[in-house]
């Protein structure tokens, strides 16, 4: 996966971790989820902040 994902995201000096693996899957998953074929079953812009605030606190755990 990591080898289709822009290679800025993380700086030279930024170790790519399990976590950050992770997270980029997890925003990946997301984005798909936005772009289902029917609106019916794309999920909400309610869900979709709440999954990012998710995704955003399991990367910032230490």
């Amino acid at each position: 996966m990591m080898d289709v994902v822009d290679a800025n995201i993380f700086s030279e000096e930024e170790q790519i971790t399990c976590k950050s693996e992770m997270c980029t899957a997890s925003m990946i998953e997301l984005g798909l989820d936005c772009t289902k074929e029917t609106p019916k079953s794309r999920v909400t812009m309610k869900d979709v902040v709440k999954r990012l605030n998710k995704i955003k606190n399991a990367f910032q755990e230490t």
